[in-house]
């Protein structure tokens, strides 16, 4: 689930969340697929992830730096996902392992729009 979620495979993505229900399965940095599907940008699979779970404990899932899906998006500029995200229960005020909020995230990126 990891690999098609990053390499934005949606049919495989959609046939593996129908037989592989566990969507908080982590890679070695804690990130869960909907992480790496929003640092990516692929909007299908995040919004595939988030709406067959329907939990919001996916959205504010952290790795292990304390980061959710949303600082992913936040960081390279994926507004329509961080406002997904954010529509589906993602919090703009929580703090990273470093104290950092999203808002930090899109200053040092340069993500004006975000």
């Amino acid at each position: 689930l990891h690999y098609t979620a990053e390499k934005k495979d949606v049919e495989i993505v959609e046939f593996l969340l129908k037989v592989e229900p566990n969507h908080f399965i982590t890679d070695k940095n804690g990130r869960t697929p909907l992480h790496w599907a929003a640092f990516e940008g692929y909007e299908e699979i995040v919004k595939n992830l988030v709406e067959n779970k329907k939990d919001i404990n996916l959205v504010e899932f952290i790795n292990n730096n304390k980061e959710t899906a949303l600082y992913e998006a936040v960081w390279n500029g994926y507004m329509k996902i961080v406002k997904f995200l954010y529509d589906h229960g993602a919090k703009i005020n929580h703090k990273n392992i470093t104290g950092w909020k999203p808002l930090h995230f899109a200053s040092i990126s340069c993500q004006v729009e975000v």
